[in-house]
């Protein structure tokens, strides 16, 4: 039988080896719990981090140098659009819970449009006086797609609309500043 100390030992050691996968556990928006939502798999899907996320920027750097500084301050950019008509029951209530789940997690609401079969959310991860990451939430019935936008960084409002323009998104083409 283990003693007191034995347990503690061994609770601080299992603590310690899953802290790191504790704290890497995926995003409401990651692609497991998006898939979840679909009975297809997504249409677009973009995964942009570490490696390439830099390789990215060394790219640009030479023709487009703010791009690719922007893109320094980035850890990852994701996108899954997925056709809306491959959903399950019931996710238009599950994505508003989502939108739900991360104003009370802190983020701010930029965007939110309920218009006739289509429904937007922008929200912004800010800390002090930096804006630490974007989630864009899209669903157009008329065009049936679901979109779903993170980029988790620090991020220059100016040049929002300059990702968007960059990787094809037109969620954030509108807001570039020229």
């Amino acid at each position: 039988m283990p003693t007191h100390l034995q347990q503690l030992a061994f609770c601080g050691l299992f603590v310690v080896l899953l802290a790191p996968a504790a704290l890497a556990q995926p995003s409401v928006l990651s692609p497991d719990n998006l898939d979840a939502l679909f009975n297809e798999e997504a249409r677009i899907e973009v995964n942009l981090r570490g490696a390439i996320l830099r390789l990215v920027a060394e790219a640009s750097r030479h023709k487009e140098p703010e791009f690719a500084s922007m893109v320094d301050d980035l850890r990852g950019i994701y996108v899954r659009q997925y056709r809306l008509s491959s959903a399950r029951p019931g996710v238009s209530g599950e994505i508003r819970e989502l939108a739900r789940s991360f104003e009370r997690d802190g983020w701010e609401t930029l965007v939110r449009v309920r218009d006739e079969g289509e429904e937007v959310f922008i929200y912004l991860k800010i800390s002090g006086d930096v804006i630490d990451g974007l989630v864009v939430m899209s669903i157009d019935e008329e065009d049936d797609e679901a979109t779903f936008v993170t980029i988790d960084g620090r991020i220059d409002p100016a040049q929002i609309g300059r990702l968007g323009s960059r990787f094809h998104v037109p969620e954030l083409e509108d807001y570039n500043d020229g």
